[in-house]
């Protein structure tokens, strides 16, 4: 990043670089033409007996420092018998020393021998080049340098006290984790490890300007884990992290059924560092419904690690098969239709759920649950249409149908028994895990992570594929 510094020049006639009284310029001397012109020997710093104009440059000492550091360069003039112009350049663009420069401090050398001292402020954490280069009034060159210095960000301090090992049930109340981060405010984690090593996200909180920080341990995710509090780099602060700490999260229910799972487009994933963004097409919508959402995505969050945020309502409609143009700032769309406007619910289908997936990580989802399904005994309604979420909401995750009744992803609502279920049992749960944050945190390519614009995240060169079930 360029930026514009005011700088401290030091002008050569404070600093004589030897014991020696600059001369005033001479057109008498011509050391070009005549070096045993008399005119000339006032300015033979040297004494050897003739003139060899030049400029040196002495710079700093340093191949690395911080941000708002302030290093000096020195040019030094040699036999310098009329005035000679030292400018000073950087790139234009930082990350490109090889492309157009601008000037950022120029100084005069009178004759003489002296010297001049430029003041070179570096910017904020990368490389910074520097240039110099010395002309005497007719243009003749007499020297250049050049300079690189790597600027690394400051040191961070963390200190944090973590509550003690225990063992909690789902949802149970979270124990804080307290301590103070150098660099004033800022962004502070909680981070559980996954299987691979990698950390991830599960509770965001800030530092006051002192440093102070209070960050909840989140006990929604049933498992055995390791976490940990991390703050992540700044623009001049480099990260932190606290030792381990230790939680088990367990379930508030016995899971039955077997192990039988499936998945839905393979073992695709949703991104696990960042909140999966959900908003609700009110259309349509029967009553408790938003309820029944919330509850599935919570069944979700505990066997997963996954987190979902709301990102409130939209008239958007998905389209099995269409383009995925979904409004900026949504990752799933929950939406109410008949079977007139999505075909794929004619029929029994009292639902269908999907997602869209690019380059082995899953990016958009989708449920549409039937307006035309709800002819039942009203003792019924809220039982069913809560486990069709759940079910739904299981295909936008990644699982697909099984054969064992006793679990959720059995394709008959009920598993024909009219023993609705509203929680995952162990294959919906062996599943999930294998779909979930515990696999293996973060997925996709760095340009594929949720917050930027929607059209950024749809390459031309990577194809998007939907798949659904009911």
């Amino acid at each position: 990043m360029l930026k514009r510094w005011t700088l401290t020049l030091l002008t050569a006639s404070l600093l004589p670089l030897v014991a020696v009284t600059a001369a005033a310029a001479s057109e008498d001397c011509d050391p070009y033409l005549d070096l045993s012109n008399p005119a000339c020997a006032a300015f033979d710093t040297d004494g050897d007996g003739w003139l060899e104009p030049r400029v040196r440059f002495t710079w700093p000492t340093e191949t690395s420092t911080t941000p708002g550091a302030t290093l000096v360069a020195t040019a030094t003039g040699d036999d310098l018998f009329r005035p000679v112009t030292v400018t000073f350049t950087r790139p234009v663009t930082r990350d490109d020393p090889w492309g157009d420069s601008i000037a950022f401090a120029s100084v005069t050398l009178a004759p003489g021998a002296l010297s001049a001292q430029v003041a070179m402020p570096v910017g904020e954490p990368g490389t910074d080049h520097f240039s110099a280069e010395a002309l005497d009034l007719s243009g003749r060159f007499l020297g250049d340098g050049s300079y690189r210095v790597t600027v690394g960000r400051f040191a961070s301090a963390l200190d944090a006290d973590l509550p003690a090992p225990r063992t909690v049930t789902a949802g149970a109340a979270s124990q804080r984790v307290t301590g103070t981060i150098s660099g004033g405010e800022r962004v502070v984690v909680v981070q559980v490890r996954a299987r691979d090593g990698e950390w991830v996200d599960v509770a965001t909180g800030r530092s006051s300007a002192s440093g102070a920080f209070s960050v909840p341990v989140p006990t929604y995710w049933v498992g055995s884990h390791t976490f940990r509090v991390h703050a992540p780099a700044t623009t001049l602060l480099t990260e932190a992290s606290s030792g381990p700490g230790s939680l088990k999260v367990r379930r508030g229910y016995r899971p039955t059924g077997s192990t039988q799972h499936a998945l839905l487009g393979g073992s695709s994933r949703w991104n696990a560092c960042t909140p999966i963004r959900y908003a609700v097409n009110p259309a349509r919508m029967r009553k408790g419904g938003k309820a029944d959402l919330r509850h599935a995505l919570r069944e979700v969050s505990a066997a997963t690690g996954l987190r979902f945020a709301s990102a409130g309502t939209t008239s958007h409609l998905p389209r099995p098969g269409g383009y995925p143009d979904y409004p900026d700032g949504i990752d799933i769309i929950v939406a109410w239709a008949s079977a007139k406007q999505v075909p794929m619910l004619a029929g029994s289908t009292v639902g269908i759920g999907g997602s869209a997936m690019s380059n082995g990580q899953r990016m958009l989802g989708a449920v549409l649950l039937d307006t035309e399904s709800f002819r039942r005994p009203p003792a019924e309604l809220r039982r069913m249409w809560r486990e069709v979420m759940l079910h739904e909401v299981g295909h936008v995750v990644g699982l697909s149908h099984v054969g064992d009744r006793r679990l959720v992803m059995y394709p008959s609502v009920g598993g024909g028994t009219n023993r609705f279920r509203d929680r995952f049992n162990r294959g919906d749960l062996t599943g999930l895990v294998k779909l979930g944050a515990g696999a293996g945190g973060c997925t996709g390519e760095t340009e594929y992570v949720r917050g930027a614009a929607r059209t950024s995240l749809l390459r031309p060169d990577a194809p998007v594929r939907w798949v659904w079930d009911r």
